[in-house]
């Protein structure tokens, strides 16, 4: 059992990490499109002038939502399913998280 949750909480793990860089590259590519300038009011309408870029941000964005189909849907499904198969508290291990910070 403690080797598929190793391998769920990898993939969870690789998947996070890969779409947030993603998201970084992303706002790297809108940064440099627009001069090098990182004001906000620049950078309305970008979405006609750079449209891989932008549809690769709405795909980062909503894979590290959670949305369904995407990866981090499944990898956060699998890690609730698991634990409710174990029939382990999550609302005392969320508790206890948050007493923490």
């Amino acid at each position: 059992m403690k080797t598929v949750l190793k391998g769920i909480v990898l993939f969870h793990l690789l998947t996070y990490a890969l779409f947030k860089a993603l998201l970084f590259m992303c706002a790297r590519g809108v940064i440099h499109s627009i001069g090098d300038s990182q004001d906000i009011r620049f950078m309305g309408g970008l979405s006609i002038y750079i449209p891989f870029t932008s549809s690769s941000l709405i795909v980062s964005d909503f894979a590290l939502c959670g949305i369904q189909f995407l990866a981090g849907f499944y990898s956060r499904d699998f890690i609730l399913e698991i634990f409710s198969m174990r029939y382990v508290n999550m609302f005392g291990s969320f508790y206890y998280l948050y007493r923490l910070v």
